[in-house]
């Protein structure tokens, strides 16, 4: 697609010894390292890479996976993504997710930072087969508050869409701008937090709703969700990285096996 800075397109199929990647295509700065089988051949880990490691004024990032049927993988990234101060355009991300029936992903990115200034422009499109399995998340920071960056100027413009067998269960836009960040203290809203992070898995259950409540309360976050037509939502506030991390983390280790069918197995490059 032309306008875009770098494309990235995956597809993962099951075979004879298990789950491979089956066609892959990618134009400037993104690319994947070599899959990693740390739970065997039937689920890989892969590592998106994008070496710049942030993107500016005009920049547009285009990704799309898909996990054919009864085909799993593990998708994460060695770091974050930073937005940087623009100096007029926005910078264009949209990231859209397909798993076929009886195929099984996990989305696990690392955080995207807005710096001061920041325009961005994001949209992530997950499309399931009913018999389809996902645990996926999100992770927004409002500038580096550790750094004196409090993000008080720029606009964001954040969508999230799920669709099952084509069938809208989640569409949502947040937007941050000039005239919404004096909001962000609001309780109703962002209670002067700048982490937040949402968690999307089908199928879900009232047992995952109750453990994601109960792992909130234990860690003092604020935190809420629930179920929508059986796809299980968590939303989780945070006043840094570190907290909202291990928040995640035990969330993904406890309800992994209730979601994806095994038990938890990080990938090595979250060690590092």
């Amino acid at each position: 697609m032309a306008g875009w800075l770098a494309e990235l397109e995956l597809k993962l199929a099951r075979g004879a010894r298990g789950s491979r990647i089956a066609d892959l295509r990618h134009v400037g700065p993104l690319r994947i390292q070599r899959p990693f089988y740390p739970e065997g051949r039937e689920r890989p880990h892969v590592y998106l890479l994008h070496p710049p490691g942030g993107v500016v004024s005009g920049d547009g990032l285009d990704i799309r996976i898909a996990v054919g049927a009864d085909a799993s993988v593990l998708v994460t990234a060695p770091g974050a993504t930073k937005a940087y101060r623009s100096s007029g355009e926005s910078v264009r991300q949209e990231i859209r997710l397909m798993v076929e029936s009886g195929g099984c992903m996990e989305w696990l990115p690392h955080e995207t930072i807005a710096y001061e200034g920041a325009r961005l422009s994001s949209r992530l499109d997950v499309q399931l087969a009913s018999s389809a399995r996902f645990f996926g998340w999100e992770v927004l920071c409002l500038g580096r508050p550790v750094s004196g960056d409090h993000f008080s100027s720029g606009h964001l413009d954040l969508r999230q869409s799920i669709a099952l067998d084509g069938r809208l269960l989640l569409s949502e836009r947040v937007l941050w701008d000039e005239q919404s960040l004096p909001w962000r203290h609001s309780p109703a809203i962002q209670r002067g937090c700048s982490h937040s992070a949402i968690v999307m898995a089908w199928p879900g259950s009232v047992a995952m709703r109750e453990r994601a409540h109960a792992l909130a309360v234990s860690s003092g976050l604020a935190a809420g969700g629930g179920l929508v037509e059986g796809l299980f939502i968590h939303r989780v506030l945070a006043q840094g990285m570190p907290a909202l991390r291990a928040h995640l983390l035990a969330l993904w280790a406890e309800l992994r096996p209730h979601v994806i069918g095994a038990a938890p197995c990080a990938p090595r490059i979250w060690a590092t």
